[in-house]
């Protein structure tokens, strides 16, 4: 299952990945990788304190876990 993550202001594709990525690294790396703001709008990309709080409270899983 692929991820977009996208600009929130102007729906631009950010970035795409293979699979849900299981931290918040990433997101570190890229906001520095793309100078902080979303290359077509010019919009702030949030800090990644706020990603990674936002990401705790969003992020749902819509398979069922087995558990054994």
């Amino acid at each position: 299952m692929g991820t977009e993550i996208r600009c929130k202001k102007c729906g631009h594709t950010l970035f795409e990945f293979d699979e849900i990525p299981h931290d918040v690294l990433w997101y570190s790396r890229l906001r520095y990788w793309l100078g902080g703001k979303c290359p077509k709008c010019g919009h702030k990309l949030p800090d990644v304190s706020n990603y990674a709080r936002k990401m705790r409270l969003e992020v749902k899983s819509i398979t069922p876990v087995l558990v054994k």
